[in-house]
């Protein structure tokens, strides 16, 4: 039993001396950071989506509107 502990705490740490050092954390960082973006981007679809639309009152506002 303690080959077998011994065995599997050593392939534990090599396992996170490879990810440590080969950049693992950087590839975790990465990926959070690109699903914040996207959430974000849903989020600002989603919001422009369901913008209520302003009236405008006075007609010249209006024409300048449309001729934008």
């Amino acid at each position: 039993m303690p080959v077998v502990v011994m065995i599997v705490s050593t392939l534990a740490l090599w396992g996170l001396y490879y990810f440590v050092r080969f950049g693992g954390l950087d590839h975790l960082r990465e990926r959070s950071a690109q699903r914040k973006s996207d959430a974000r981007r849903v989020q600002a679809r989603e919001s422009e989506r369901t913008a209520p639309l302003r009236a405008i009152d006075d007609p010249r506002d209006a024409a300048t509107v449309l001729m934008l």
